[in-house]
């Protein structure tokens, strides 16, 4: 569950910067928003999927229904409101593959606790919840009571905030910060490890921070580890976390142990940065199977 957007992609030679004005060589328009891309990401992975969220009734709205469907991600979960336009992002890509995203939520503000109360039934049956923070955060809070009651764990990407309201921190079962957003929700020097543990400390079971090109780190109460990134070129990172988490999950639901999980979840992402898009650029089963057994069998065998 999470934010439904589409995504308006410019192609710059540059970031832009205070006082610059920047050409756009090309631009497009793909459906995207967290919610949008993990629900697809996992979708590819071959296991069914339910997405929750709001988009407006404009014609965007009928771009991304048309897009979930191709996927076969289930959508009874989504309304679309009146007089409300659904979420955008604007989304600048570089030539190096950095991005930079700005969001005009829409629709998105209003997946209220209410509105999640009202369509507890789909949470039955559900193993993981995959929740992000571009809705209310009484959504969010309300998402992950509900996920834990119908027995499921819960995934948290903390994108766009500065702090997490101590009473959530205690409902997530695994946090997946970026290192900027570690460092925005535990200002000061401190070190990854030891801002990770008051993330810990605060009730969360599982910590891990990706780190771009430096790969990502696992922080739990008894392991301290470091992966690698897979050796991908880096076209764009946009949907990264997202294909990271998509296979997470889903190797996790498979019965995979937490470190062969992330192992491959590093795979996902690197095929996802190595292509243009957010949704567009997440990776099918088949093709990240075929490419684990060529790379590191051995993750394969549970």
């Amino acid at each position: 569950m999470g934010s439904i957007n589409v995504d308006t992609y410019f192609s710059v030679a540059s970031l832009p910067e205070t006082g610059q004005t920047t050409s756009i060589s090309a631009s497009e328009d793909i459906p995207g928003g967290r919610g949008v891309n993990q629900a697809i990401g996992v979708a590819l992975l071959e296991k069914p999927v339910i997405l929750i969220g709001k988009t407006g009734s404009d014609s965007e709205s009928d771009h991304i229904h048309q897009e979930l469907d191709k996927y076969n991600v289930t959508t009874q979960g989504i309304t679309r409101m009146d007089h409300i336009n659904t979420g955008k992002a604007y989304i600048y890509i570089a030539q190096s593959g950095n991005s930079t995203i700005s969001l005009i939520p829409g629709a998105n503000n209003y997946v209220t606790a209410e509105y999640l109360e009202e369509r507890r039934q789909l949470f039955q049956n559900c193993k993981y919840c995959l929740i992000q923070s571009e809705i209310p955060m009484d959504g969010v809070e309300k998402a992950c009571d509900i996920a834990h009651a119908a027995g499921a764990k819960t995934i948290f990407k903390p994108s766009t905030l500065k702090e997490i309201p101590k009473s959530l921190l205690a409902k997530i079962d695994i946090i997946l910060p970026n290192i900027d957003e570690l460092n925005e929700l535990q200002p000061g020097s401190g070190s990854l490890i030891g801002k990770a543990k008051l993330l810990l400390e605060s009730g969360v079971k599982t910590v891990i921070v990706t780190m771009g090109s430096d790969g990502s780190f696992l922080v739990t109460q008894d392991i301290q580890q470091q992966f690698p990134v897979a050796a991908f070129p880096l076209i764009d990172n946009t949907a990264a976390s997202d294909a990271f988490i998509s296979a997470l999950a889903v190797y996790l639901m498979d019965g995979y142990d937490l470190i062969k999980a992330i192992r491959i979840a590093t795979y996902a992402a690197g095929f996802c940065i190595a292509r243009e898009g957010s949704s567009t650029s997440l990776i099918d089963r088949k093709s990240l199977e075929a490419y684990i057994r060529q790379q590191a069998p051995e993750l394969l065998t549970k």
